[in-house]
């Protein structure tokens, strides 16, 4: 098979476009990024390396392929959960807490991109912003506006939201130290009720927020 030449048939469950996204995602986060070769990650998914450049062209397109798909599953969270006619807070607290299963069920590739991406290249934070503007201009559109009246106030959206993503991230970057300590048990209760509890911590902390600011505190 040639460097651009299409890739044979695969009757696998998963195919090895599959398979290369997924290794991906296991080496970037374990290793990180700049320390994972092209080889290695052929290796994990069981193809030769021209299959790689056939599907993603370069490991850098790779990552971007990772970064997007955790975008676009996080932008879909947000249409199910924010728009409708509950109150503003309602759809905030359903999607924040739908928002961290989310997280939960993505913990390899949140900590990727929140530990991988290299903060000083202009062309990975150019990438990375205009993903997040989509974010914050679909959560504008569907409840900031009608909470910030409830509150009287600019709702603290550029700190709330970094907030509740690192608080999920660092859980599961500190967990094999917080195993290894003995501190706690990760099972599927405490999966089911941590989404919730890092909900009402960061959902209630914001709307209190209001109570302690005034209107000129914008």
């Amino acid at each position: 098979m040639t460097e651009n030449s299409p890739p044979p048939p695969d009757d696998q469950e998963h195919g090895p476009k599959e398979r290369i996204f997924h290794a991906a995602v296991r080496l970037f986060s374990r290793k990180g990024f700049a320390a994972t070769g092209m080889r290695e990650l052929a290796k994990e998914a069981e193809v030769n390396l021209a299959m790689i450049n056939y599907f993603y062209d370069s490991k850098h397109g790779l990552l971007e392929a990772i970064v997007d798909d955790f975008f676009l599953g996080l932008l879909e969270v947000m249409h199910q959960n924010l728009f409708g006619d509950d109150p503003p807070e309602v759809r905030l607290e359903r999607h924040i807490k739908a928002a961290g299963r989310y997280l939960c069920g993505k913990s390899q590739q949140a900590v990727l991109i929140a530990s991988q991406l290299p903060l000083d290249d202009p062309k990975t934070t150019a990438f990375k912003a205009e993903r997040v503007r989509v974010l914050l201009k679909t959560a504008s559109e569907a409840v900031l506006g009608d909470l910030e009246k409830k509150l009287g106030r600019r709702f603290p959206v550029i700190i709330l939201g970094p907030a509740m993503i690192s608080a999920m991230v660092s859980h599961f970057m500190a967990k094999p130290v917080i195993e290894q300590l003995g501190l706690g048990e990760f099972d599927d209760d405490f999966y089911e009720k941590y989404p919730d509890t890092i909900a009402e911590v960061a959902l209630y902390g914001a709307l209190n927020l209001g109570k302690k600011h005034s209107v000129e505190d914008k």
